[in-house]
């Protein structure tokens, strides 16, 4: 093989682009390890459904015991529609974020310091908290009695079964949100990357939503464990979950800012003594370029 087909001139070596920047290990780790990210988001979602449950089972669950206890005597539903032994409002059950109030006809004449206070009606359950009041109608299909003694044996049957659903729910809850959330962040992070003239493709930037909100709920489980310890009263629990968003969107912020920027190609301008330098290098082909010229003007003579 000949030096003309290895050689390379300075100017041409030179010439060229600006060079990519290095492989991103953020990058890298996105598009190599997806299946990973998937399995980090479920168990994710699995300890945050386990947390929330026990959260509520060290806090709200034994104030519901209490109320179940305190039964009203016989109580019969007919499609929805409670009848009580009496009209007259009762306290069943209070702790230090959540009272639940037997008030008939919604009367609102027992009120209690806590949080968030739940009111037993006959056709709708009224509960009124920090964020406002909200009232809900039993179902119509609802037809059963209960005297104390088949109250608190329903209860102790399906405590657990409560739990275990409190927790499944809280999980696929997340598994459900995560995404959309995800998708609902694409658009804004594909445009702040092109300004800030960041390298990605759309699935790293989808990933990279999804992955910056895994701090925050690791700072919500943090939270409910503090809430369940008796660290964090409700109102605390509500300020964690609106910091968490500002997390979430800070670890946004960070992640796009990691990101490589888009490689930049720089001409070279050309070089007057291109010509001579590669005469230097290879004077195989000076000397081709002076039989050349040579010939040139031997035949101009002629």
């Amino acid at each position: 093989m000949s030096r003309e087909a290895h050689h390379e001139s300075p100017v041409e070596r030179k010439a060229g682009s600006s060079g990519p920047a290095g492989p991103s290990p953020l990058v890298w780790i996105l598009e190599r390890w997806a299946a990973g990210l998937w399995i980090l988001g479920v168990a994710t979602a699995l300890i945050a459904g386990v947390a929330f449950a026990w959260a509520l089972q060290r806090t709200w669950l034994p104030v519901v015991r209490v109320a179940v206890s305190n039964w009203p005597g016989l109580v019969r539903c007919q499609q929805g529609h409670f009848e009580f032994p009496t009209d007259q409002p009762r306290l069943l059950a209070e702790g230090h974020d959540l009272a639940l109030i037997l008030d008939p006809r919604h009367d609102g004449t027992i009120r209690t310091p806590a949080w968030v206070q739940v009111q037993w009606g006959i056709s709708t359950l009224r509960l009124r908290g920090p964020l406002g009041e909200w009232e809900a109608r039993f179902p119509r299909g609802w037809t059963f009695e209960r005297d104390p003694a088949s109250a608190r044996a329903t209860w102790e049957a399906w405590e657990g079964v409560l739990l275990v659903g409190l927790a499944l729910t809280a999980a696929v809850s997340l598994l459900l949100a995560w995404p959309v959330l995800a998708t609902v962040y694409w658009p804004g992070l594909s445009l702040v990357a092109r300004l800030l003239g960041k390298q990605a493709q759309g699935r790293v930037l989808w990933r990279i939503g999804l992955l910056a909100q895994l701090p925050g709920a690791w700072f919500m489980i943090a939270s409910l464990f503090g809430f369940g310890s008796g660290w964090l009263n409700l109102l605390r629990l509500l300020v964690a979950f609106g910091l968490h968003w500002i997390l979430t969107w800070g670890v946004l912020a960070g992640l796009v800012l990691s990101l490589p920027r888009r490689a930049r190609t720089v001409a070279s301008p050309a070089n007057p003594f291109a010509a001579a330098l590669n005469a230097v290098n290879d004077p195989a082909a000076e000397g081709r370029a002076t039989g050349e010229s040579s010939e040139e003007d031997t035949h101009k003579l002629s």
